[in-house]
């Protein structure tokens, strides 16, 4: 027998702040971007410079598409709050949405 009470309706508010919490993940995976970036951009050259540049736009790339990914999902989740505020608000005045 599972005693466990079951999971609570998700609310509005809720979603509302794990989107932003994902907005503020991407600025910052978007800050240590840019900071990785500016750490390539000094002049040195041979072959330990070749080896750094190409590690470094491997984690450049593999940054962007994270930020990519975690606005996309920001985006997804603040949509998702938006539609659970609607259906909160009608069922708070009786209507069913």
């Amino acid at each position: 027998m599972n005693d466990a009470a079951p999971d609570p309706a998700p609310h509005s508010a809720d979603m509302a702040a794990l989107a932003a919490g994902l907005v503020r993940a991407a600025d910052s995976v978007d800050s240590l971007l840019r900071r990785l970036h500016n750490a390539g951009q000094l002049q040195w050259s041979g072959r330990a410079s070749a080896a750094f540049r190409a590690a470094l736009d491997q984690r450049e790339a593999e940054l962007r598409t994270a930020s990519g990914a975690l606005g996309h999902a920001a985006h997804l989740l603040q949509a998702y709050a938006k539609r659970l505020e609607i259906a909160e608000c009608a069922a708070s005045m009786g209507a069913v949405p």
